[in-house]
């Protein structure tokens, strides 16, 4: 497929995609109003992480223009949902506050590691007109998930114990995952 000219993406996406743009505006002001917020309550190291953030729209519409994708609503808001909530957990305490929260933004997580499993075995195996394929993306994109998960599990514990540092911090401020 070709590649579309950055103009006429821009374009197309302020026209007909509207409410791409509200939500990674309002995501954008979001990280913008906590970057704001924690300078002024000296919260220095948590405030860069709110800028970096500032990163993942930018890294969507790149994704989105280089390879030619559409990302829907629902996965742009899941997919937005993770860094702020990341933000959320280490800089505001809601992981204190809400005990429940870390276990939503990994479930967030694992859906998502779930529909990457899914579209990169779909690549593979092609258009799914049998249910014989459907069940192998399935079964693929759990796979996909589960490693996703143990792989950040792995990497949290070699940190832990060996580095006697707590990655979650640092993990999520570079990938951007989860907390």
């Amino acid at each position: 497929m070709i590649k579309q000219k950055l103009k006429d993406y821009f374009k197309e996406l302020f026209k007909s995609r509207k409410l791409n743009v509200v939500l990674l505006s309002l995501f954008e002001l979001f990280c913008i109003g906590a970057f704001i917020y924690l300078v002024c309550t000296g919260s220095y190291r948590n405030s860069i992480a709110a800028l970096l953030l500032l990163l993942v729209p930018i890294a969507i519409l790149l994704v989105e223009w280089l390879f030619n994708l559409r990302i829907p609503v629902f996965f742009l808001l899941v997919f937005m949902i993770i860094p702020i909530g990341g933000l959320l957990g280490s800089s505001f305490e809601f992981y204190s506050n809400y005990p429940w929260f870390d276990d939503f933004l990994h479930i967030l997580s694992g859906l998502i590691f779930a529909c990457f499993g899914f579209t990169f075995i779909e690549y593979f195996i092609g258009k799914i007109d049998t249910k014989k394929k459907f069940i192998g993306c399935l079964i693929g994109g759990f796979m996909f998930s589960l490693a996703a998960g143990l792989i950040w599990e792995m990497i949290e514990y070699a940190g832990l114990s060996l580095l006697k540092i707590v990655l979650n911090y640092i993990i999520h401020i570079y990938l951007m995952i989860r907390c």
